[in-house]
């Protein structure tokens, strides 16, 4: 399959995501246009932007396999809600490597959630570990879901996520990209 095919039949697996849970597909969107900003500031080439764009729009995809009560119930998660939810990273991992993507696809959706402490999962990978678009991904991923509404609570102020990203930047996120999404931030005041 041509790049070309394979970022049409991206479309269409995105598009049914979009279907199940709308706001996990409005939340990936939202991450594409933040890890492709970080990506541009920090010089990447545009197959590396063009990376980030897809592996963002796909890096929940797992989440198409969950139950919708658990994606959208509002209050806290159980124990076994959040293990389950923790889940979505192998699943989106099981989808994606249906196909030999040109792109590292399926390795974007199994590192999301890694951290370059190793406290991340689920393999608590590490620093070199784990791919530059996932790093950057990660953080774009934790600005959104802290700075947007939640089912289960309201959007934090941006003040509370520049301070988590602050605390964060070269210990458990990459520090560059952290300090981008600080910039973005400051001149989007709440």
């Amino acid at each position: 399959m041509t790049l070309d095919e394979q970022k049409k039949f991206l479309e269409t697996l995105i598009y049914a995501f979009s279907l199940k849970d709308y706001y996990s597909y409005t939340h990936s969107d939202s991450v594409s246009a933040l890890s492709t900003y970080i990506g541009k500031e920090l010089g990447l080439s545009d197959t590396q932007l063009d990376v980030l764009h897809w592996g963002s729009l796909v890096h929940d995809i797992g989440k198409i396999a969950l139950p919708l009560e658990v994606l959208i119930k509002p209050g806290k998660l159980s124990t076994e809600e959040v293990a389950l939810l923790k889940r979505h990273v192998l699943l989106g991992y099981n989808i994606m490597t249906r196909i030999d993507w040109i792109y590292p696809l399926d390795i974007i959706t199994i590192q999301h959630h890694e951290r370059l402490d190793g406290s991340g999962y689920p393999y608590g990978l590490n620093h070199n570990d784990i791919i530059l678009e996932s790093q950057i991904i990660a953080v774009a991923d934790i600005v959104d879901a802290m700075s947007t509404d939640r089912p289960y609570r309201a959007a934090l102020s941006n003040d509370i996520t520049m301070e988590y990203l602050h605390e964060n930047a070269g210990i458990t996120l990459h520090e560059d990209a952290c300090n981008i999404a600080i910039k973005v931030l400051s001149t989007h005041r709440q």
